[in-house]
């Protein structure tokens, strides 16, 4: 669906997708409940924040070192070009932060990216310079009054907006994803959550490594009212065995909202 291909800031691609989970998720043999769990309360609208964080923080940075870095070091030196040092990963570093507000009928996730990575200067004439700056690219999509909208902020601060209908967003809220599975509670950064059990055959090969979803059910969901994945731990598809990193999204907070709902699926409250 339109959702899960446009719900991502521009960035650099070092790390894989949280939407990824959520589409295995979907796709894990998952049945609709019954209809006394599917929607938030009338009137309730909740706001959930992630981050999507590298374990170690400098692990996408190792692979960029250890290949484009020393080659261009190496042949910096055959030139007699002085050769800046690599940079250390921030130490609060993350890849992303996400937030998505729900109340059942509307939807708004808004993705921002944290940092921007440039290896256009990974040259001898440029001393090899790589870096690591903070970003200000987001993207937001809005599901509301039939109609999604999708606007991107570049580093540029470039804003495009594009609106189109919200497809079958109506007739898929009538029924939330079977959400069983999820059997072992945990609490992570003070949020509730239900997580598949290690035995689970999604985790068996590895590279996944945790999925988690919130403690209730038909609270916080995505458009399509399958469980947001709140928690999950992951290797990166495709990555260098040699590079071992693994990939955490995890809750920062959630938080029933009381006041100021409306403007929150207002596409001015973010392109203003």
């Amino acid at each position: 669906m339109r959702l899960s291909e446009k719900n991502r800031a521009p960035r650099v691609r070092l790390v894989a997708s949280t939407l990824l989970f959520g589409l295995v998720l979907a796709g894990c043999g998952q049945s609709a409940s019954s209809a006394g769990e599917t929607a938030v309360a009338a009137g309730s609208a909740y706001e959930l924040v992630q981050l999507e964080r590298p374990e170690p923080p400098d692990g996408p940075f190792q692979v960029v070192k250890e290949t484009a870095y020393k080659l261009c070091a190496a042949m910096a030196e055959l030139q007699h070009i002085p050769v800046k040092p690599f940079p250390k990963a921030p130490a609060d570093y993350a890849t992303q932060r996400i937030t998505v507000v729900t109340d059942g009928k509307s939807f708004m996730r808004k993705t921002e990216a944290l940092y921007s990575a440039d290896t256009s200067t990974i040259t001898p004439e440029r001393g090899c310079e790589y870096r690591i700056t903070p970003s200000k690219a987001y993207n937001v999509t809005l599901v509301h009054d039939g109609k999604q909208t999708d606007i991107n902020v570049g580093e540029d601060g470039k804003t495009t907006v594009d609106t189109a209908g919200a497809g079958g967003f109506a007739a898929a809220s009538s029924a939330s994803g079977e959400t069983s599975q999820f059997s072992e509670r945990r609490t992570v950064n003070g949020v509730n959550l239900r997580c598949w059990p290690k035995s689970h055959p999604m985790l068996a090969d590895g590279s996944l490594l945790e999925m988690c979803v919130y403690e209730k059910d038909g609270v916080l969901t995505e458009v399509d009212q399958q469980a947001i994945t709140l928690y999950s731990k992951a290797r990166p598809a495709g990555n260098d065995p040699r590079f071992q990193y693994v990939v955490i999204t995890e809750p920062v907070s959630v938080r029933k909202l009381t006041e100021g709902i409306s403007k929150r699926f207002k596409a001015e409250s973010y392109t203003q």
